[in-house]
């Protein structure tokens, strides 16, 4: 009964949030609430809509953001 369900729910038509390729698959390290992994998504988002993720160099500043290398999947 329960796969049924979800097999109804679980559509293309339903998604409502879905990894842009320019993120990892690894799962986000940071503490909760910090907003780094936000803003992670929210820029790689723009540069997959902009189509320069391929021409992006990141650059990762000091503290726990160092780890942006493992969460962004562009040349850092």
């Amino acid at each position: 009964m329960k796969n049924e369900i979800l097999s109804d729910i679980i559509k293309a038509e339903n998604l409502v949030h879905k990894r842009t390729p320019l993120m990892t698959d690894k799962i986000l390290s940071y503490c909760p609430g910090c907003g780094h992994g936000t803003a992670h998504h929210l820029t790689m988002e723009v540069l997959e809509d902009l189509g320069i993720g391929d021409k992006t160099i990141g650059i990762a500043p000091v503290g726990c953001s160092v780890l942006a290398y493992e969460f962004m999947n562009i040349d850092m």
